[in-house]
């Protein structure tokens, strides 16, 4: 990005910006109306000390623009309530805050949650096939679980992803419509 260029992201409320040290920032607006701004300095070596950041991950040198947050914009907030705090107390309580606000925005990125995988289209199959062949008679999780040649734990959640009925009590049942029920 270079100057007199608009930010490709677009604008949402309470936007923020990481940026390591000695990183060029431009800011680009065709109409401005308000802008609040809060800057926060942190002495890095200290602070990874305290948190406990190892050196070389690389979570210093990454920025991060336009992102948001809900709880580092609250404990931006309670911070600058604090520094207007006349009470020798609030130095301590903005320094808590401070650390806290940094452990948000250090901490290494999470992997979204990928949804459970299911059954394999054969795998279903094969299930559907031998609960069928099995009718009227309970059939255990482990039987199933050994057709498709994984665990009872595994097979479990890759059923409950496939069908959106997790097996219960550890065998599967033929219910009173004619269905079977696992």
């Amino acid at each position: 990005m270079s100057a007199n260029t608009p930010c490709p992201v677009d604008y949402r409320p309470r936007h923020m910006h990481f940026a390591p040290a000695d990183i060029e920032l431009w800011g680009y607006t065709a109409d401005a109306r308000f802008v609040k701004d809060v800057s926060l300095s942190f002495d890095m070596p200290t602070l990874c000390e305290r948190l406990q950041i190892p050196s070389g991950t690389g979570l210093l040198d990454v920025p991060r623009l336009r992102f948001t947050d809900d709880r580092v914009w609250s404990l931006a907030k309670l911070l600058a309530e604090a520094v207007q705090d006349p009470d020798p107390g609030a130095q301590l309580y903005g320094d808590s805050l401070i650390a806290a606000i940094a452990a948000r925005l250090l901490e290494p990125p999470r992997t979204a949650d990928r949804p459970a995988a299911g059954l394999s289209p054969r795998q279903l199959r094969d299930a559907i096939m031998f609960l069928d062949s099995q009718l009227p008679a309970r059939v255990d999780l482990a039987t199933l679980s050994a057709l498709a040649d994984l665990s009872q734990s595994h097979y479990s959640r890759a059923f409950k992803a496939s069908t959106g009925v997790a097996p219960t009590n550890g065998s599967c049942a033929h219910g009173s419509s004619g269905r079977r029920i696992c």
